[in-house]
């Protein structure tokens, strides 16, 4: 009960913060006081009335410890807000107080891992997870931010449009950096669940889609990319579904990890290539997504190699 208790009021604070997030970006924030602050911290006070009633649990240290980091991080944010004024942009992604609301989230969310106990509460938690590192990494999750300018395409441009070339460069690198960490915020995490036979049929698109909802709803600029990027993540998770099998091998390890990283690359960049127009030639594309899926395998393999060395494998 206690893990999948944590796991659903994690994953709700989570989401408080996407809703944050997304608010920021389509908003003037200028108030500590919003909607958005609400729903995250309550999530934090519903995670603290868990870990009181369940003071006994092995792991209710390291959780309140969490807690405590979130409550300092949440108290020196007002403070911060009252005196220094709203954060934006890399401004906000860097704070050291939103740092801290982060880091102590991650470790409370963390808790069914650490105790791998409930399946469903460990994809869960492992999803929030993930959502998380998304948050922190969120500048790079946007393939098309050229395109929003609908401006000409760059190979169509004359040797003298530096601005538009450069913002070509950045994009495309951005772009590259976006489509490496999506590979790896997939394929680890999932090889990481895979190894412990903490996943069942059906877990591997519970967690793609519940690792990417909040972080395509928090940067979608309309109805068409966002279920782009949620059919990206089906696909996946159905595609690595395809592939589990009980006490799974390191080949079955490889498959359930890296064939969804490289199902949700892929099928991304197409969807966001048909519905929105990328920057990108169809070689730089394709090159991209199989760039990601190495880096992807490149993230398994120390978990294949310490599998390799546990007791009873």
């Amino acid at each position: 009960m206690y893990d999948r208790l944590i796991a659903a009021a994690g994953y709700w604070t989570v989401l408080g913060l996407f809703y944050d997030l997304s608010w920021h970006i389509r908003h003037h924030v200028d108030t500590f006081f919003t909607a958005q602050h609400a729903i995250l911290y309550s999530g934090l006070a519903a995670l603290a009335v868990i870990a009181f009633f369940f003071r006994r649990e092995p792991d209710f240290r390291t959780t309140a410890a969490g807690l405590a980091l979130f409550a300092v991080g949440g108290a020196a944010d007002l403070i911060e807000h009252q005196f220094l004024g709203i954060e934006h942009d890399f401004d906000a992604l860097v704070s050291p107080t939103h740092l801290a609301i982060g880091f102590g989230l991650m470790i409370v969310v963390a808790a069914p891992l650490r105790q791998k106990r409930d399946r469903g509460a460990c994809v869960a938690a492992a999803a929030a997870f993930v959502e998380l590192l998304h948050f922190i990494t969120h500048p790079f999750f946007r393939l098309n931010d050229a395109a929003r300018f609908n401006v000409a395409i760059p190979h169509q441009l004359t040797s003298d449009a530096v601005t538009l070339q450069t913002l070509r460069a950045y994009e495309q690198g951005g772009g590259l950096l976006g489509a490496i960490l999506l590979a790896l915020l997939t394929a680890v995490p999932l090889a990481y669940l895979a190894q412990r036979d903490l996943l069942r049929r059906g877990s591997c698109t519970a967690f793609c889609v519940l690792a990417t909802v909040l972080i395509a709803y928090s940067h979608s600029a309309s109805a068409s990319e966002f279920f782009a990027v949620m059919i990206a993540a089906v696909a996946a998770g159905i595609s690595g579904d395809l592939f589990l099998r009980p006490h799974p091998s390191n080949r079955d390890l490889v498959l359930v990890a890296c064939v969804p990283a490289f199902v949700i690359c892929a099928v991304q960049v197409l969807l966001t290539a048909v519905t929105q127009g990328l920057w990108w030639d169809v070689s730089f594309a394709c090159g991209t997504v199989v760039l990601a899926t190495a880096f992807a395998l490149f993230g398994v393999l120390p978990l294949l190699s310490r599998r390799a060395t546990e007791p009873g494998t």
